[in-house]
């Protein structure tokens, strides 16, 4: 995959592109930030007639099945009234012809599928593990022989391979094996004998079922391609938002099978997990490839999803030579502007994601918190390590079970409240936020959106948010160095 675009597709009603040319991906967003949508255009691209297959209503028009099929994946359910754009590599999904690239789909559905027809009876019992409904929901094109007289003998190779994984990667004390000749999986307790092939939330908690079912589905996919591949395929991985409802260790667990098995892959990460998308970093950079690898951050502006790489971004200090070098073209001054704009967006969103604050708006909701006034944000360096809200918290308890008077014990909160909300490393940063914001020809323009500049913007204007931007980012630096990845 070298680019895929998108417009009027679910969450986004604009043109949105991405252009990994080659590379894997790990997109961070919160949930609403458009990850799901990017999944649904690949699947899209990729599996476009068999959805639609899935889709279509039997006894029903064709193309009033075809038109009620994209309307449901047009912005805002057709509200806009043009057709969705999904285009892969330039070209259209409804032009895609079979090629020597292939695409599996992880998502959370394919964990816990749906019926495939909206209205019709499950054929599967509720609360199982059956292989051949988690196998088609992940559209793999291979796997569409599962009624082969070889079918089961494929499948017992699958699960042999799926409890070396859990015994000797994932140091699980679980094994699973095929219950039924209609391809039903039980989970059995090596230690206790505990076994379910139904019921299974009963006897086992969610993060050992949806283990086995991820296991299941990439030791599939791996075995498929190795059977059915050629010298010259390119084959795609996507993975959103899975991992979320594993254990913690397994997460890590996960990324090393990924990484070392499917190397040959492209791979596709999406997530809202900020904990697992940094140990995800860590972890490829650890293994020497970082430059095989494009990060990005999903965040939704004024209601549309934009993103950005942050590695991409040039320095401030290079940002700012370009402009103290510029002669001052008004032209070459909105350029630059955005560029200031976009950095600075992105170094909020960035101290947002190394705190673990939350908010679907990141850039907006900093905002909104500068302009409120005096609504200090409970972060600080003491003695050279990152105190939080919580400790905050736990201070506050000392004080209230110690000793002494109701007023002496009101006046050492407010104390130590003094000394958290006026902590000077956080107010600094805060300070230089709050002044890049005022430079309301950057930020509150349309010129720093790409739109038609409604003022000149000045050069000395633009140096001197560039100077902040450089303060700011060497303030972020310091603290992403000393809190760490979490």
């Amino acid at each position: 995959m070298r680019q895929l675009e998108l417009a009027n597709f679910k969450a986004f009603d604009s043109p949105f592109v991405l252009e990994p040319e080659g590379r894997n991906m790990l997109i961070f967003g919160e949930n609403g930030s458009g990850k799901s949508s990017i999944a649904a255009a690949l699947r899209m691209a990729f599996h476009y007639r068999r959805m639609l297959g899935r889709f279509a209503r039997k006894g029903v028009n064709r193309e009033t099945e075809l038109r009620r099929f994209l309307s449901s994946f047009t912005y805002l359910n057709g509200r806009m009234g043009a057709e969705p754009t999904v285009k892969f590599n330039g070209v259209s999904f409804l032009e895609q012809i079979p090629h020597n690239t292939h695409c599996a789909i992880i998502t959370p559905a394919s964990l816990n599928p749906e019926d495939l027809r909206a209205g019709e009876v499950s054929p599967y019992k509720p609360d199982t593990i059956n292989y051949r409904r988690i196998a088609a929901a992940t559209d793999y094109v291979f796997w569409d022989d599962d009624e082969a007289p070889d079918a089961i003998d494929r499948l017992q190779q699958v699960v042999q391979e799926v409890n070396a994984l859990l015994e000797t990667r994932f140091y699980e004390r679980f094994r699973i094996g095929i219950a039924t000749d209609d391809m039903y999986i039980y989970l059995k307790d090596e230690v206790t004998g505990l076994y379910a092939s139904e019921d299974l939330h009963k006897y086992f908690n969610e993060a050992k079922i949806n283990l086995a079912v991820l296991l299941l589905l990439l030791v599939t996919i791996k075995r498929e391609y190795a059977l059915h591949g050629s010298d010259d395929s390119h084959n795609i991985l996507v993975i959103d938002d899975v991992v979320t409802s594993l254990d913690a260790c397994n997460r890590t667990f996960v990324v090393e099978y990924l990484l070392s098995e499917f190397s040959s892959y492209q791979l596709v990460m999406l997530t809202h997990n900020i904990g697992f998308n940094n140990t995800f970093l860590t972890m490829v950079k650890e293994a020497g490839r970082g430059a095989q690898w494009q990060s990005l951050t999903l965040y939704v502006k004024a209601g549309s999803p934009q993103a950005y790489e942050y590695e991409a971004f040039r320095s401030c200090k290079e940002l700012l030579a370009d402009i103290t070098g510029n002669q001052g073209q008004h032209s070459d001054n909105c350029l630059l502007a955005i560029e200031v704009r976009r950095h600075f967006e992105a170094l909020l969103i960035e101290f947002a994601k190394f705190t673990l604050l939350d908010a679907r708006e990141r850039a907006n909701f900093f905002m909104k918190r500068l302009k409120a006034g005096n609504r200090p944000f409970f972060l600080r360096m003491h003695d050279g390590k990152p105190e939080y809200a919580d400790d905050l918290v736990d201070d506050i308890m000392k004080v209230i079970d110690g000793s002494g008077t109701p007023a002496d014990k009101i006046a050492a909160i407010k104390n130590k409240m003094e000394c958290w909300s006026s902590s000077t490393d956080m107010s600094r940063l805060m300070e230089i936020a709050n002044k890049l914001n005022m430079y309301e020809k950057l930020f509150a323009h349309g010129a720093t959106h790409g739109g038609k500049p409604l003022t000149v913007i000045y050069h000395h204007e633009l140096k001197a948010a560039a100077v902040l931007l450089c303060e700011m980012e060497k303030t972020i630096h310091y603290y992403k160095s000393h809190i760490g990845d979490m």
